[in-house]
């Protein structure tokens, strides 16, 4: 049995409906973006789930979420071995629950690397404010120069998990989040491969000399070599060192190496800040 589609046209819970009333056996492939989660049957039954470094049901939990992809079954006996034995129906209330949660987290969360702040007084007028032990943990982790994906990694939970766990204190008025992007400068990507002279280390990029002069004016003198953390529209984040070079104006020329990293092209807008050593 052969089966291509959108989600935005056939829902994923239909979908694994239809896969069950025809006893399917084989792989259901859904890519959305440069993401791929893989759903795998025997009989109808889902079996397995692999999402980039997750597996085995929380996997299988996360393409719920998504509005937007597409989808591909194909029918053979996959050599894997079973690490779900949940019902179908019971994934799927698990992951439309998921999809809920998910929609709270982007009214709240618009990226995972906002700052974490403690907020200075707490107003619930409740007067009850019930913290799970997974809430204490991650209020330990808040010193207000982490961001949510240092904090998960703290944790080592992954991204969605922690962000839920935010939605759930900003809610309680217990912390509050900063776009790190107001406290960064705006630059245009512009391949190396432009310079003359590109440096010999794919992690080192090039700015104005002007540029970077104002930039270490700022705060106390800092030493070399320079870095700067630059943060991509797609909440893609590269650590680089920075040299500087005459006649930028406001590009940053990064090496292929980085770009591909940050998934930008050339001509991009991408925000800047120089890290402390």
């Amino acid at each position: 049995m052969a089966l291509l589609g959108q989600l935005d046209e056939f829902h994923l819970q239909h979908i694994i409906g239809l896969l069950q009333v025809e006893r399917q056996t084989g792989e259901l492939a859904l890519e959305r973006g440069g993401q791929r989660v893989s759903l795998y049957f025997h009989e109808g039954a889902i079996i397995h789930a692999v999402a980039g470094p997750q597996s085995g049901y929380p996997a299988a939990l996360v393409p719920f979420d998504w509005e937007r992809g597409k989808f591909h079954f194909e029918g053979y006996d996959p050599p894997i071995q079973p690490t779900i034995t949940t019902p179908n129906a019971a994934i799927v209330r698990a992951g439309q629950h998921r999809a809920a949660e998910a929609a709270e987290v982007r009214a709240c969360i618009s990226s995972p690397y906002m700052w974490v702040r403690l907020m200075p007084q707490v107003e619930n007028h409740s007067g009850n404010i019930n913290l799970s032990f997974e809430d204490w943990r991650f209020l330990t982790l808040v010193d207000g120069r982490h961001d949510l994906h240092t904090i998960a990694a703290g944790l080592r939970k992954d991204d969605f998990e922690v962000q839920v766990l935010a939605t759930h204190l900003i809610k309680a008025g217990l912390i509050e989040l900063v776009d790190r992007r107001l406290t960064m400068i705006r630059m245009v990507a512009m391949p190396t491969t432009l310079d003359l002279h590109p440096p010999s280390d794919p992690r080192t990029a090039l700015m104005d000399d002007l540029t970077l002069d104002m930039l270490r004016s700022r705060g106390r003198n800092r030493p070399t070599p320079i870095r700067a953390e630059v943060l991509s529209a797609g909440e893609h984040l590269a650590v680089v060192t920075l040299e500087g070079r005459p006649d930028l104006a406001d590009r940053l020329l990064l090496s292929p190496v980085v770009m591909a990293h940050l998934a930008v092209e050339r001509n991009t807008l991408l925000h800047l800040r120089l890290l402390d050593e």
